[in-house]
């Protein structure tokens, strides 16, 4: 173990805290590589330095639920510990309500179970299961990002009909500000 380098299957060490090592690794096609350089903290890729950044896009799932109430849909708690920027919902509805209904998605302060619709205004979740979101299908009011502080919701609910049936998923993503 000369110079703290430990290797094993699918595992190696390389320096400890404070001393660490550069590395670079080769793959088996010319010119495919990964470097890190242990004095800067950069990481690159065949050359390019792919650094991670300030700040990352998060995405999180939320299943959907055929609940009428405020909130009913789905309910979500940002617990990031700040505010976020929500860049986008995509609901992924995999089961059509078996009746006509249609859904808000929003931001709120209020509670868990109170109905919004400034993200996603009034969607049509009978005609057809599909993909949709905040930008292409946003409705009157809904806006394609929105600011929501800490310990506040995003909730979807029931604007008309019953949604009975309804089945999917929604990703939420957003930038922790």
């Amino acid at each position: 173990m000369a110079h703290n380098r430990h290797f094993g299957y699918k595992y190696s060490h390389f320096g400890e805290e404070g001393k660490g090592h550069d590395l670079k690794a080769f793959g088996n096609a010319q010119g495919k590589n990964f470097e890190w350089d242990a004095d800067t903290g950069k990481f690159g890729i065949n050359g390019v330095d792919i650094t991670p950044v300030d700040r990352v896009v998060k995405v999180v799932k939320v299943p959907l639920a055929a609940v009428d109430t405020g909130g009913g849909v789905f309910s979500w708690q940002n617990n990031e510990g700040a505010s976020i920027i929500i860049q986008r919902i995509v609901l992924d509805v995999t089961t059509k309500a078996t009746g006509a209904c249609t859904i808000d998605v929003g931001t709120t302060d209020t509670s868990a179970t109170t109905s919004s619709d400034n993200l996603i205004d009034g969607l049509d979740v009978n005609a057809a299961a599909g993909v949709f979101d905040n930008i292409t299908d946003k409705g009157v009011n809904g806006k394609s990002k929105q600011k929501l502080a800490n310990g506040k919701w995003v909730t979807a609910s029931k604007a008309s009909g019953a949604t009975a049936g309804l089945a999917g998923n929604a990703y939420i993503e957003y930038i922790v500000v």
